[in-house]
């Protein structure tokens, strides 16, 4: 349904304008600028989006965002809040008369992104492209034909493709190009951050044997560094350090790393590992993603989870 609204809300808008917008820094801060669009393109510019938007999001569940998977069947978003530097970008169109408006060609050659805003009623639906080398034509005589005749065009050109990196809607922002998201967005500076706060958690509770070592051998890896953004969004360290801290659950720990066979222990309520290569089997172990079939007594590896609960 999500992706009905989108698209409805963009067929029926009754305005549209162009954004260009230009990252201030990697904090990240953005600025924007904005030109108007004739009605009378208004259904070219839909005609151009519509299909693809049908395509990377019709008949796809939605799910929250997760670095570490990619699954073609679902469309996964981040809620407004959770990105920084959104609000610079939505904040100003609540009054998009305000929105400073630069000469076209000085927006085009400088931004580091643009958007298309679709409006009906209340409604706004924003697709987000970042900006590359190929939408800007600088200083290229392009050559037209009509009805066989030739003539000389030298004007500045921009030029779209129908690719969306993001689509920002109600509350939630769904990615669709991540790796350009990511860019734009810092997020390997998010996913540094939140890797450091799940680390100072470890710490601070004192549940790792050598922690400084095991800090670097976790930041020298950008997997590792996503891998601990995501058990931390799903509170799982804060679940691990209370668990290893119940003496009860900590025997079980300690059972289960016997009957798995992994390569780490616990001692002295401690995590102790020996080799680097182990640190994928801890993190499997703090996100609890090990996990035994009910009927075949198999263990499996769970990297995506849902508490089954009986209605």
């Amino acid at each position: 349904m999500f992706a009905e609204n989108i698209i409805n809300t963009i067929k029926n808008s009754n305005s549209i304008i162009l954004i260009f917008i230009t990252k201030t820094s990697n904090d990240p801060k953005f600025k924007i600028g904005k030109i108007y669009i004739n009605e009378t393109i208004y259904n070219n510019i839909k005609d151009l989006y519509i299909p693809f938007i049908e395509n990377s999001m019709k008949n796809k569940n939605e799910s929250e965002f997760d670095p570490m998977i990619d699954n073609d069947d679902i469309v996964y978003f981040l809620h407004n809040t959770e990105i920084k530097g959104i609000n610079d970008i939505l904040n100003p169109l609540n009054d998009v008369a305000a929105i400073e408006s630069s000469p076209f060609k000085k927006m085009v050659n400088e931004s580091d992104a643009f958007a298309f805003v679709f409006s009906h009623n209340e409604q706004k639906v924003i697709c987000l492209r970042k900006m590359n080398s190929s939408y800007s034509l600088k200083n290229k005589n392009i050559l037209f034909s009509d009805n066989d005749r030739i003539s000389k065009f030298d004007q500045e050109l921009f030029v779209l493709d129908n690719k969306i990196d993001c689509i920002i809607f109600g509350e939630k922002t769904y990615i669709i190009g991540k790796y350009n998201f990511e860019l734009l967005f810092s997020y390997d500076s998010v996913y540094l951050n939140t890797a450091n706060i799940s680390l100072n958690k470890l710490n601070n509770f004192n549940v790792i044997s050598n922690f400084e070592s095991f800090k670097e051998d976790c930041l020298s890896r950008n997997r590792i560094i996503r891998r601990l953004y995501k058990i931390e969004k799903e509170g799982f360290i804060d679940k691990f350090i209370d668990c290893i801290q119940n003496e009860g659950i900590r025997l079980n720990m300690i059972e289960a790393i016997k009957i798995l066979q992994l390569n780490f222990e616990i001692v002295n309520n401690q995590i102790a590992y020996e080799d680097v290569s182990c640190l994928t089997e801890i993190l499997n172990f703090i996100s609890n993603d090990y996990l035994r079939s009910f009927y075949t007594n198999d263990t499996f590896i769970a990297a995506t989870k849902t508490e089954y609960i009986r209605k």
